[in-house]
Formats: C-alpha cells, structure tokens, sequence
C-alpha cells in the first residue's frame, strides 16, 4: 500500500480486501472516486477573459455577436418525406 494516495489507501483500507485481484480492484474504484483538485491554469482565464472583452466590444458596436451557421438558401433541396 506504500505508494498509494491517502484516500485511495483508506478506501483500500476500509474494504479489508482479501486478495490481491481484490486490493488492485478496490483501489482502482478508490482512483475513481478522488476528486479532481480545480485546475489553476491562468491561461485558460486570460483567454475567457479576452473573449469576454471581444464580446462586449462587438455588443458595443452594434455588431451581431453571432452569423448564422447556415443560411436556408444554401441547404439543398429536399423533397417530402412520403
């Protein structure tokens, strides 16, 4: 059990496996079940807050925030479905 993260060795601990197929399934379902730490990636939060800048600029112009993805001209044509 050296090695292993302290919740993951608790929750190996707290189910008393007796195999070893047993203790290597418990602390996968123990892997599982540690919750992530918040990302502190500083890039990604400059980056939303530029977006957010460009976005009011645009909203401030006048400008539409969004164009269309498709225009109904430029599907084809389909025929009814019988």
């Amino acid at each position: 059990m050296n090695g292993l993260n302290d919740e993951i060795k608790n929750h190996v601990t707290r189910s008393q496996p007796n195999t070893w197929k047993d203790l290597v399934d418990t602390a996968k379902v123990g892997e599982m079940c540690v919750p992530e730490a918040p990302s502190n990636d500083s890039s990604i939060t400059v980056q939303l807050e530029l977006i957010k800048d460009q976005l009011k600029h645009l909203s401030a112009q006048g400008s539409p925030v969004s164009a269309p993805l498709s225009r109904q001209e430029d599907r084809p044509h389909r025929s009814p479905s019988p």
